[in-house]
């Protein structure tokens, strides 16, 4: 290997560009490494500038799991075409690696400012805008997880690739991550919890609910849908009585559309999902109860 294609080499590692970008960066500047990194890094940062505004809605979600840990991230583009791609594709496993092998790395916040695991120099965001240069569409970080299993918690990962081919097993367009509190793990199989888990996660997919229960909604946003419902029937001719009686039915609709344990469940929408979990508990003799879930998908920031 001449020195020409080491420093190439060296120069690709530290910026992410392509071969031709970096050769002629280096002709540019007499083999200087590091003017040469300093422009590519200029020249992506210009690049990816100009990209922001465009639309993400398509991308990758992977997830990954070691013996104590769950994770999934999101890394959103502009076409499937590049979601797929090795590039793509290697740069969104190695960001879940990433997540996967540090329990401070809990937010896309976190994840964006941390160090890039192949180059020490390198944060996550400068990372993604060399990734941007090469590939050619804006490429943003969606949403990360991360959770760690303890001794009163189970945790259990889906993920779906949908219709288009080309996904690996632990990577897809949408994924979702739930998490039971068991009463008393020693008195039941892990195979049971898992398939209550696995049930819960394949309704959470298709269900799409963004609380487990009332409780767990914020105050602002039940104010807000609140003043919402009171604005639709301020118009109305009909009494006050009747009025409140509308804003309870239609609120009533928002909880058990938006809230977990209100919802049908989906495998058996004659109970919600709140009676199918407590007669799944009878029938281990121990109580079971959702902590949390999130559900990742494609183009979600």
């Amino acid at each position: 290997m001449n020195n020409t294609t080491v420093l190439i080499k060296e120069l690709r590692q530290a910026t992410g560009a392509g071969f031709l970008d970096c050769k002629q960066a280096l002709a540019a500047h007499h083999g200087d490494v590091e003017q040469a990194a300093a422009f590519l890094r200029k020249k992506n940062l210009k690049k990816a500038i100009k990209k922001t505004e465009r639309p993400t809605s398509e991308g990758l979600v992977v997830v990954k799991t070691n013996t104590d840990s769950v994770c999934a991230v999101v890394l959103n583009c502009e076409t499937d075409f590049v979601a797929l791609t090795p590039d793509f594709k290697v740069f969104a496993h190695n960001l879940a690696d990433l997540v996967l092998s540090d329990a401070a790395l809990t937010t896309t916040e976190d994840l964006d400012t941390a160090v890039f695991p192949s180059n020490p120099h390198q944060h996550i965001h400068a990372a993604i805008n060399g990734l941007i240069g090469k590939l050619g569409e804006n490429i943003k970080l969606g949403q990360v997880v991360r959770y760690t299993v303890t001794p009163t918690t189970v945790i259990h990962s889906f993920v779906h690739a949908g219709a288009i081919s080309g996904y690996g097993q632990d990577e897809g367009r949408l994924a979702v991550l739930v998490e039971l509190s068991v009463a008393d793990k020693t008195t039941v199989s892990e195979h049971a919890i898992q398939t209550i888990a696995h049930d819960l996660a394949l309704h959470i997919g298709s269900a799409a609910p963004k609380y487990i229960s009332i409780a767990d909604i914020p105050l602002e946003v039940l104010v807000e849908k609140q003043e919402q419902l009171k604005a639709q029937v301020v118009s109305k001719n009909k009494s006050a009585v009747i009025k409140e009686k509308i804003i309870a039915g239609r609120l009533s609709k928002f909880y058990r559309e938006n809230c977990l344990l209100l919802q049908p469940f989906s495998k058996r929408d004659t109970v919600s999902v709140a009676d199918w979990l407590a007669a799944e508990s009878r029938g281990l003799g121990t109580a079971v109860s959702i902590t949390k879930f999130a559900r990742l998908a494609i183009g979600t920031q």
